[in-house]
């Protein structure tokens, strides 16, 4: 599931790409010389931990900062629902954990959390993923809804209320 989600959102992003934090001319021309130059002035006062990739690793840290007006996962999901009209009023503290969830994934391997606060992050992407299709179907009607184990609901819905 949280594949096919990536994948939409890196198809439609490449299609319809969310505006940048800051305008790209201002960011190169103005913030990342400011930024380096800052950057550079702090490293030369680093004391040398003496391994030789020190120098290396500076660099790798410098070479980031022209990464920091790229839209995150998180930006361009919340570009791509209201974009493409997909209700998910009162779902967005949820998708934003389970975004979270999904960086602690990705990025350590783990994910420290019960099983049921877990279930709670596979039924938002579910309801995430459904409601995108029945969107894209421009379906009116009912559908089974898992965020608050299993009810039928109506679509698109006036209002989401996850109970804890």
């Amino acid at each position: 599931m949280v594949p096919a989600l990536e994948h939409l959102n890196s198809v439609y992003k490449h299609h319809h790409p969310p505006p940048s934090p800051i305008e790209k001319t201002i960011f190169k021309k103005k913030v990342t010389p400011a930024l380096e130059s800052a950057f550079n002035a702090v490293a030369a006062t680093l004391p040398d931990d003496h391994r030789p990739d020190f120098g290396f690793r500076l660099r790798r840290v410098r070479d980031r900062i022209a990464n920091l007006n790229h839209t995150t996962f998180t930006d361009d999901l919340f570009h791509l629902l209201p974009e493409s009209h997909v209700p998910v009023a009162g779902l967005e503290d949820r998708i934003k954990a389970f975004i979270t969830a999904r960086q602690d994934i990705i990025h350590t391997g783990e994910q420290d959390v019960e099983f049921k606060d877990f279930y709670i992050h596979v039924a938002t992407i579910r309801e995430v993923l459904k409601r995108i299709v029945l969107t894209l179907l421009r379906y009116e009607g009912e559908y089974e809804s898992f965020l608050n184990g299993q009810e039928t609901v109506r679509f698109p819905p006036t209002a989401t209320t996850v109970h804890p």
